[in-house]
């Protein structure tokens, strides 16, 4: 058989709207027909598509409701149902009935009061809450159902809910056991979980252990089975893959101006089988040399805090104001206490010692040694929900630094220090096939020495070079004046650098990006305010090194004698 048909126009047909109910309960009965060929066979007045009305009318609470009519809109696209909901249906009482058959009557049940409307999903996802309740008190064989019962031909439209208790017996954690620890210890992951033996076992309490243990960082994957024996007894089996427990990373990066440097990371991640991170880093380059000796133990006052101490020494050859060379030699100790204050929320506080020594020329009395001693405070708020940390897509990242030294420390000197970042990542749709994500950073800082002292050398902040402004020699912008030259000591120091990318794929593994910096630092005496600007094109490539990026930059504000003009980059990771 052969059927020849015209289709003539084609129509597409806007959600229906029903009136006679409610808006809220309109719009739910519109959104089940949600699809094109719904909305054509409920304007066809299809036995089917009414049913479907009708069965979503009595889910709401109208089991008597009728279709009065429907018509459509002079151009086609607009289907109008008239609805005669009849009387609804109300809860007027609740009960809860256990498995002897003993009812408790109570005014409230997952989240249903006597005097709601008897709306059968609401009370079906109800009984389902009641049910999660009994499972995470420790019955996890608990069943409820659910029952309407009419309360008599005087009171047609009241019904009395019935949530039928089958609990099922108690189960008690009686044993923790894991497979697939190695260098972990197993008292540790015991203590790490946080489940209590004894206890009642709640999937809920099961499903924190997890994510505990998978928050440590030593975890590639964490799993759990129960075992139930008879009278109770439950048996918990963490099933987990530990990550590699010794890393090493090293970055590299170089400029056409200042050459070449290296940093080499050794990191022990589970120390002792406790978690504890204990770490070696190693940079080397023509005017800087440090090593850095780190240990982490997590979970030392809490739960979600995290201990750490830093010890670092290194030794930096560079020019002071005049453009002499001197050399600093540094031992620097920081303990710091960290909180997890939300899932991506992490709060700081620290304490510093740091001993500097400085050897310069000064042009009358020849080599000088000055001494400095500073411990100083901090504190410190960060935010992180990029989707990935090394190349995000998006996301922000967001930190706020506050730092402080007084003579009641012990310190040489009295200063406040501020700085702030805030790093924006968003897709923004695609060209030629290929996504595009806009890039944009924002630093902020301001530094002061109290009671008509200046900051140190140290303190100042810096701007331009690499990670800041390219283009332009690494913490050389500041004023006109002092061109070419590191920043004078001061009393007041402020900065503000702003980056903004345009990345976009290539061809896997390649991506490139182009690019517009513009920055400054200020100082006491400084009258203008104006920013220096760069643009430029970047290339990266990800590879089993990690990401390697290359970088031209053209500075817009060039000045005579000091930058180049055109400077190159290579190294590792994008610049923020």
């Amino acid at each position: 058989m052969t059927v020849d048909s015209v289709p003539g126009d084609r129509v597409d047909l806007e959600p229906p709207r029903f009136l006679g109910v409610p808006e809220a309960e309109a719009a739910e009965l519109s959104s089940l027909f949600a699809g094109t060929l719904r909305r054509a066979e409920l304007a066809a007045g299809l036995e089917a598509a009414r049913r479907r009305a009708l069965d979503g009318l009595t889910a709401l609470g109208y089991p008597d409701a009728a279709i009065r009519g429907s018509s459509l809109s002079p151009d086609g696209r607009r289907l109008t149902v008239e609805i005669d909901p009849g009387e609804r249906l109300r809860v007027t009482a609740l009960e809860l009935a256990d498995a002897s058959g003993r009812r408790t009557e109570v005014g409230e049940a997952g989240g249903v009061a006597a005097g709601a409307p008897a709306r059968v999903d609401r009370l079906s996802r109800a009984a389902l809450e009641v049910e999660g309740q009994l499972r995470d008190a420790g019955y996890l064989d608990a069943e409820v159902g659910l029952s309407l019962e009419a309360l008599g031909a005087d009171r047609p439209a009241e019904r009395k809910v019935v949530f039928a208790l089958d609990r099922g017996p108690l189960y008690r954690l009686d044993v923790i056991e894991f497979d697939g620890l190695g260098a972990t210890r197993p008292g540790w992951a015991r203590r790490t979980a946080g489940l209590e033996e004894g206890r009642p076992l709640a999937p809920g309490a099961l499903r924190d252990a997890r994510r505990r243990l998978f928050e440590t960082g030593l975890f590639a994957a964490v799993g759990s089975g129960v075992s139930r024996a008879e009278g109770g007894a439950a048996r918990v089996l963490f099933e987990v893959q530990e990550e590699a427990r010794y890393r090493v990373a090293y970055g590299m990066r170089w400029e056409s101006e200042e050459g070449a440097s290296v940093v080499v990371d050794l990191l022990d991640r589970n120390l002792l089988g406790r978690g504890i991170d204990l770490g070696l880093r190693a940079l080397w380059s023509d005017d800087l040399r440090q090593l850095r000796l780190s240990a982490s133990f997590p979970g030392l006052l809490g739960p979600k805090s995290r201990l750490d101490l830093f010890g670092l020494a290194g030794e930096e050859q560079r020019l002071d104001r005049f453009g002499e060379p001197e050399e600093e030699t540094r031992l620097e100790g920081t303990v710091q206490l960290g909180w997890q204050l939300g899932r991506r929320t992490t709060g700081r506080i620290y304490g510093r010692l740091r001993n500097v020594r400085v050897v310069f020329q000064d042009i009358d009395l020849g080599p000088l040694e000055v001494r400095t001693e500073r411990p100083f405070l901090g504190l410190q708020y960060i935010f992180d929900s990029r989707d990935d940390r090394a190349s995000p897509r998006s996301g922000l990242f967001a930190s706020l630094d506050l730092s402080f030294s007084d003579e009641s420390l012990g310190s040489d000197i009295r200063y406040g220090r501020l700085f702030g970042q805030l790093h924006s990542f968003r897709p923004v749709g695609g060209m030629a096939g290929r996504d595009l994500t806009w890039a944009q950073s924002v630093r902020l800082g301001y530094a002061e020495a109290f009671t008509g002292l200046e900051l140190i050398d140290e303190l100042l902040l810096r701007a331009g070079g690499e990670y800041s402004v390219r283009g332009y020699l690494r913490e050389t912008l500041g004023p006109p004046a002092l061109t070419g030259v590191r920043l004078p000591s001061t009393e007041h120091n402020s900065l503000l650098v702003l980056n903004e990318e345009l990345r976009f794929e290539i061809r896997d593994p390649l991506s490139g990006l182009v690019f517009f910096d513009a920055g400054n630092v200020w100082i006491d005496d400084s009258s203008e305010r104006d920013l220096f600007t760069s643009v430029g094109l970047g290339l990266r490539a990800d590879t089993p090194l990690g990401l390697l990026r290359l970088d031209l930059a053209v500075p817009l504000d060039r000045r005579e004698g000091v930058d180049p003009e055109v400077k190159l980059y290579f190294g590792l990771g994008n610049v923020f």
